[in-house]
């Protein structure tokens, strides 16, 4: 049975998806069956200070951290919809375990490797446990989506931080500002 905060994070793509006009297909495409191209990157060696292991580690009151993540970067061809990067902290939706977190971000960029340095404004969702509350960016008027910033990409891997955004619980709308940093593994 899918969590909670699964389930609403599909609950907002699917509105999403259909306030934009996008298909059925296309929607659950967002979830893994979309056409994904290869990882292009900018050349480079990794530094010595990539991480070998994924993690995320978010600081905010309480700090949500895991010691997995996960990236994908779907292309969409048909030029009237933009590509999509999300950074997760489960592979599969089977994989859930809390905390749990997900990052949605559509961008213009043709490659993930064309995101490197640039600050992207993105949807965050994080839960501490199946049952608990959910925090969330702050849209709309007073509120500033997650920015993050793609550090560096590795052979099977991003790094990056948190450059600034307004966090808040579900039913507390307190905006705490977003800081930390994350790696995550590629997945094809």
């Amino acid at each position: 049975m899918p969590s909670r905060f699964v389930l609403f994070s599909f609950i907002f793509v699917f509105f999403l998806g259909n306030l934009t006009g996008c298909s059925k297909e296309q929607i659950l495409g967002w979830f893994g069956d979309s056409e994904t191209v290869p990882v292009t990157t900018k050349p480079g060696t990794p530094t010595s200070s990539t991480p070998k292991s994924p993690f995320f580690s978010m600081e905010v009151n309480p700090a949500i951290k895991t010691n997995s993540c996960y990236a994908k970067f779907d292309k969409f061809d048909s030029g009237t919809r933009p590509n999509i990067l999300r950074i997760k902290s489960y592979e599969t939706v089977e994989d859930e375990t809390f905390p749990s977190f997900l990052i949605y971000a559509q961008v213009t960029e043709p490659t993930l490797g064309s995101l490197v340095d640039k600050e992207i404004n993105a949807n965050f969702y994080a839960a501490h446990s199946e049952e608990g509350t959910v925090y969330h960016h702050i849209d709309g008027e007073g509120g500033v989506k997650l920015k993050i910033k793609i550090t560096e990409i590795t052979g099977d891997g991003i790094a990056g931080t948190f450059t600034g955004g307004n966090i808040a619980e579900t039913y507390n709308e307190t905006p705490q500002n977003a800081r930390g940093s994350f790696y995550a593994r590629i997945q094809p």
